[in-house]
């Protein structure tokens, strides 16, 4: 009996350190096409100069928390982001929900961190 529980143990790790990688790789595709489709959807009622303000109050936010927390004065880069950027908007009279700002500032965080990287296409 013992053996067989090896075996399963084994088998089971062997099987998982196999198809772990691929199942992560399948579920980053998602959710960048989820993240896209978000985007294009926030985006379709703007005009160009809107769009620009909420691209730059972003961008500019999501800066902003990486070199807070990388001055080690911030413990959720992230909400950092959200508020800085929520402000700016603010001041400008532009209002966007809490879960577009959210996808947003993911989508800054993924662009501006893979700059310089190849790009792959999976459309």
């Amino acid at each position: 009996m013992e053996v067989l529980k090896d075996f399963a143990v084994t088998f089971l790790n062997a099987f998982l350190q196999l198809i772990l990688p691929t199942l992560a790789a399948v579920l980053a595709g998602f959710v960048i096409k989820w993240v896209k489709t978000k985007i294009a959807s926030a985006e379709a009622n703007l005009d160009a100069g809107t769009k620009w303000m909420i691209e730059s109050a972003v961008r500019s936010a999501v800066l902003a928390a990486e070199q807070v927390g990388l001055a080690g004065e911030l413990d959720d880069k992230k909400e950092y982001a959200i508020e800085a950027a929520q402000e700016a908007l603010d001041g400008w009279g532009i209002s966007i929900s809490l879960s577009e700002l959210d996808v947003l500032i993911e989508a800054a965080v993924m662009q501006e961190f893979n700059k310089g990287k190849p790009t792959t296409t999976t459309e």
